[in-house]
């Protein structure tokens, strides 16, 4: 008995070792591994500005798009302790939803989960401020759709929508309308010669749709492609 139970000693120690002991060379997260820091694991994916994107500013600085293209990099806020840092991930899906709005699936890294994931997201249960696209310049400027108003109308009756943001081009800026039947970009469009006041801040735009229901409202410049977030509009 005693001979028994000295084995099972041994035994345990010997298992408690192996468990807490890692071998040199063995896996390890944390900040300075893709697995647990969000910039060094889009860096691996794809080429970002070489400059410090530790913060959440800098992470803002990059952004060069509104709307999200597959293999760009969506800019976001982080919660609590780590607001100053924010975060930034992948766009590997982008799918368009009834309403005219974005469904999303993004890659990322985070310290916490010590983990690459996916998961859906959308671009307003994830506040995203915007993305960076390698097809353009960094800090570029793009169309940033703040407000839309009135945000609804009666079906088969035009209106007048005042779309108020920055980066508008004056000269190119179109009106984008996804939702229900306008089920592609650029079916329903509103083209820049109809709108009677143009700015860099702020457009007025005639909106006609003759189907009850929700959509949302995009600015597209046409001269440089590029395409504003969205802002909803409700048809009754």
């Amino acid at each position: 008995m005693k001979r028994r139970l000295m084995f099972l000693i041994a035994l345990t120690l010997t298992t408690s070792v192996l468990l807490t002991t890692q071998p040199v060379g063995a896996w390890v997260c944390d900040s300075n591994t893709v697995q647990g820091n969000c910039v060094k694991y889009v860096r691996s994916q794809m080429t970002l500005p070489s400059i410090d994107l530790t913060f959440y500013t800098a992470k803002k600085s990059i952004i060069n798009h509104r709307f999200p293209t597959v293999g760009s990099a969506a800019i976001m806020p982080a919660p609590g302790s780590n607001a100053q840092y924010g975060h930034i991930a992948i766009v590997r899906s982008v799918a368009l939803r009834s309403d005219g709005g974005l469904n999303l699936i993004i890659e990322e890294s985070n310290w916490g989960d010590c983990a690459v994931t996916r998961r859906p997201v959308t671009p307003e249960s994830r506040s995203i401020d915007g993305y960076f696209d390698p097809r353009y310049p960094s800090g570029q400027s793009n169309p940033k759709l703040d407000f839309a108003s009135p945000s609804s109308g009666t079906a088969g009756v035009q209106f007048q929508v005042t779309a108020s943001g920055i980066g508008f081009d004056a000269s190119s800026a179109q009106g984008m309308i996804l939702g229900g039947w306008c089920d592609s970009f650029g079916k329903c469009s509103i083209p820049n010669n109809v709108m009677p006041s143009k700015s860099s801040t702020s457009l007025k735009i005639p909106v006609t749709l003759t189907t009850p229901g929700q959509y949302m409202l995009y600015i597209f410049n046409s001269a440089s492609g590029k395409t504003s977030n969205g802002k909803p509009i409700t048809i009754n």
